[in-house]
């Protein structure tokens, strides 16, 4: 008999710099944004929680992956939410996106940097996809 495989999706925590970006007012306007891949090996129906940085510092955001591998002359444009200290890498035609979709967001302060910690997370620096089952499940609970 053949097995057949089941997918199953993978949780990851990414950041995303206030001095960079406006995240906040992009996701009032938008929901659904392209991210810089970098080497991280998203897949379709992955879900992705968007920790903000200082000084919000908390997951504010639950994203959905849609799309992988979008080259940069495909992805949108969202140049209108970058700070001035945004700076475009030489080289950003060579970049890959991974296109996110919002699913929720909140404003929990259980999601705060500080009640993450007292779950086993630390401060995200690069895309995290080996969370504890029990802080996934932490996580989800804060958006329902």
């Amino acid at each position: 008999m053949k097995s057949i495989e089941i997918p199953t999706t993978n949780y990851w925590i990414i950041p995303g710099s206030t001095k960079i970006f406006r995240v906040t007012d992009y996701f009032n306007d938008h929901d659904i944004v392209d991210w810089k891949q970098s080497h991280y090996k998203f897949m379709v129906g992955d879900v992705v929680f968007l920790y903000v940085s200082n000084p919000i510092s908390s997951i504010r955001y639950m994203l959905e992956v849609v799309k992988c591998d979008i080259p940069y002359d495909e992805s949108m444009n969202d140049e209108e939410y970058w700070t001035e200290n945004h700076e475009m890498a030489e080289n950003v035609q060579h970049y890959r996106y991974v296109r996110l979709k919002l699913l929720k967001s909140t404003d929990s302060p259980k999601l705060h940097l500080h009640a993450l910690a007292e779950q086993g997370m630390s401060v995200p620096q690069g895309a995290t996809r080996n969370l504890s089952k029990q802080l996934i499940d932490y996580i989800l609970e804060q958006f329902s």
